[in-house]
């Protein structure tokens, strides 16, 4: 089997989240929580920080408390979805940092996404 026939039976990742919109290291995130404003809703908390990096970056936050890996996944999961159809939107500045604030709650991508908006909203205006 040639390499080219091999790569049709491959699933394309369309929207794939890429690293340049992500918020990877410890530092990075410490260095978020330290310098943040922070705004807790109904289902999610959220630090968020102005002024430094060239796009939107994103980072998920969840402990093994609010559940077993495939909940945890699922979450980072919704949140990534909701963060895309945000993207375009937010500031270029902008670093945010989503953690769950109840454990196992099953959210929709539609419920996180009204609360990011929602949150970020509050805090973009002040």
């Amino acid at each position: 089997m040639s390499p080219s026939a091999s790569d049709g039976n491959r699933k394309q990742r369309t929207g794939k989240f890429p690293k340049s919109a992500r918020i990877l290291t410890g530092p990075h995130y410490k260095a978020l929580h330290k310098n943040s404003l922070r705004q807790i809703g109904d289902s999610i908390s959220i630090h968020i920080r102005q002024g430094r990096p060239l796009m939107p970056k994103l980072g998920i936050t969840v402990s093994k408390k609010f559940g077993k890996a495939h909940d945890r996944n699922r979450f980072k999961r919704v949140v990534r979805e909701a963060f895309r159809e945000l993207l375009t939107s937010l500031p270029s500045d902008l670093e945010i940092n989503v953690s769950p604030r109840k454990s196992g709650e099953l959210l929709s991508k539609q419920a996180v996404l009204v609360e990011l908006q929602t949150l970020l909203a509050k805090i973009i205006r002040t």
